[in-house]
């Protein structure tokens, strides 16, 4: 799984799409790299102690690590950004919402 860097982020905020599911928020660009790169955030706003921020980033990449397969063939670059609500859940919640993002990118990207 190959991250975005930082000047690469902001590229995809200001150009990319933006789609909110459940629990997650994507934000998506497609690149001409032909794989897909990730980046996992969780909003200071949101989440004011860093442990609660570092979890949430622990369970997006984690999930996501469980379904990565599903993502292999997309050539998008793909920012995950969780909600309020996503403390709450386990993995194995969370890979339901992730088998649901890879489903709409497919279509999309």
């Amino acid at each position: 799984m190959v991250t975005i860097k930082k000047k690469e982020v902001e590229n995809v905020f200001k150009s990319g799409k933006r789609v909110s599911f459940n629990y997650i928020t994507v934000v998506f660009l497609k690149n001409s790299i032909g794989i897909p790169r990730f980046a996992f955030l969780a909003p200071k706003k949101v989440f004011k102690k860093s442990t609660k921020r570092n979890r949430v980033k622990r369970l997006l990449r984690e999930a996501l690590r469980l379904l990565y397969h599903r993502f292999e063939n997309l050539n998008c670059d793909i920012i995950l950004i969780g909600k309020s609500d996503l403390l709450n859940l386990k993995v194995y919640d969370l890979e339901k919402e992730i088998e649901s993002i890879s489903n709409f990118l497919e279509r999309e990207c």
